[in-house]
This record gives C-alpha cells, sequence and structure tokens, in this order.
C-alpha cells in the first residue's frame, strides 16, 4: 500500500460514524474476534479500541496497524 487510504474506507467513516479502525476492519472483511486473535487479546478489549471516542496508544495502533496489513499513517489521522 502507498499510505493512502482508500475511497470506501472514507466512506464507511462517513456514513456509520465509524472511526478508521473499524472502518478499515470492515473495508477488509475481518471480525474484532480476527482482529483480537491477530493481536494476542481477547474480542472484549478489542471492541474496547473500536469504541466511540476510543483513542489507544500510539504503540497499540501501530500493532493495530500491523495486524490489518495497512501502514501506521493510514490509520493514525
Amino acid at each position: 500500500m502507498d499510505g493512502t487510504i482508500p475511497h470506501e474506507v472514507v466512506a464507511l467513516m462517513s456514513q456509520n460514524d465509524w472511526g478508521i479502525i473499524r472502518a478499515w476492519r470492515e473495508y477488509l472483511g475481518l471480525t474484532q474476534i480476527e482482529m483480537a486473535s491477530r493481536l494476542g487479546i481477547r474480542q472484549p478489549s478489542y471492541a474496547a479500541m473500536e469504541a466511540p471516542g476510543a483513542k489507544p496508544k500510539k504503540n497499540t495502533r501501530e500493532r493495530i496497524a500491523a495486524a490489518l496489513g495497512v501502514q501506521f499513517d493510514q490509520i493514525d489521522v
């Protein structure tokens, strides 16, 4: 990927009032359970990271980007 954010991800954010992490996850067709597994945590802990207004720490956002297979700057907006 080249650091850009696909229009579809931006549209999901706008249409559903989702944060960028959830929009990417939905765009990529992943479940919260799959993401939690990739991060080595439980699903409720991952769900809290996607909750409205949540802003995980930078190192956690870096791990989420890696789990999604995207560049950090693609979720750190």
